[in-house]
């Protein structure tokens, strides 16, 4: 080959190999913008996807303060109640053990009254069994008076 057609041919495959790399460049070019673009886009998903899950959240955070609130609220109401029922039971026990002192006194001084009720019914039912005794006898001795009288009348 001559020297011109060498240059030529050099020249012919440095355009071609320029042209080849520039044409591999920009479509390089292209598609960083598109991975690009798509990575935009996912993001963007990604972002909004995490917006509703923080969203989400919040209303769980919300729900769960609340909640909280209202068992906090419930525990003051249960020990108030507790220390409610508390006073009016110690105060019925002071009032029951009252009672029990004043029915404890009444006992002792109903104790010597009864007793003697006792004995005055015991004496009572040992007069009636001997009025009922001498009553019997009474109407025993009637009836031999009555049978004598009659044998008397009859002699």
């Amino acid at each position: 080959m001559t020297t011109a057609k060498t240059a030529a041919k050099t020249n012919l495959d440095t355009t071609t190999a320029a042209s080849v790399a520039a044409a591999a460049a920009k479509t390089a070019a292209d598609a960083k913008v598109v991975a690009q673009t798509s990575e935009v886009a996912y993001q963007e998903k990604i972002a909004a996807l995490a917006l509703k899950d923080k969203t989400a959240q919040d209303l769980l955070v919300t729900s769960l303060t609340t909640a909280d609130t209202a068992a906090g609220t419930a525990v003051t109401t249960a020990a108030s109640d507790v220390t409610a029922k508390t006073t009016a039971k110690t105060a019925a026990q002071t009032a029951y053990d009252a009672q029990v002192t004043k029915a404890a006194a009444t006992a002792t001084k109903l104790t010597t009254p009864l007793a003697e009720l006792k004995t005055l019914r015991t004496t009572a039912a040992t007069a009636t069994t001997t009025l009922n005794t001498k009553l019997g006898n009474q109407t025993a001795q009637a009836a031999l008076i009555a049978t004598a009288l009659t044998t008397l009348k009859g002699e």
